[in-house]
């Protein structure tokens, strides 16, 4: 399993929220969640550049071919693992719907604002509802983060 990568950014994808990874001469396809790509803006991280990131691993019988989601802190990952545990948020739409910071979607699940969780991309009421059922009270932590 992959769990952490450093390297050169080799290529950017911002439509697709994708980078490959350079890690010894070998490409590692990343997606990444729209937070952040955002923070490798911020730090006008580009092609060439080094990163590392923290790695989330997934390959399932029938996602055959392997899906690796990139984040920058370790709490990122532990969150995004406790996000697709909910029923219907798989690992892609997770990754994709995460446009919000951390701190900002585990205080909307904690204070039940499904209204702000209907914002991220491929999540819709019912789907909402069933992040506050399953994860109220197990992501209080995420909701004292500062930005």
């Amino acid at each position: 399993m992959i769990n952490y990568l450093k390297g050169l950014i080799r290529r950017i994808d911002k439509e697709e929220a994708r980078v490959v990874l350079d890690v010894n001469g070998v490409g590692y396809e990343l997606l990444l969640p729209y937070f952040v790509m955002r923070s490798l803006e911020e730090e006008e991280r580009g092609e060439g550049d080094e990163v590392e990131m923290e790695i989330y691993f997934h390959a399932s019988e029938r996602q055959p071919r392997p899906i690796l989601v990139g984040f920058r802190k370790g709490f990122e990952r532990t969150f995004f693992e406790k996000l697709i545990q909910v029923e219907d948020v798989g690992v892609s739409t997770a990754a994709r719907s995460l446009v919000f910071s951390i701190s900002t979607i585990a205080r909307a699940i904690e204070e039940g604002d499904t209204a702000l969780l209907v914002q991220m991309p491929g999540i819709g009421r019912r789907t909402a509802d069933k992040m506050v059922a399953t994860l109220k009270g197990k992501v209080a932590e995420w909701a004292l983060l500062k930005d």
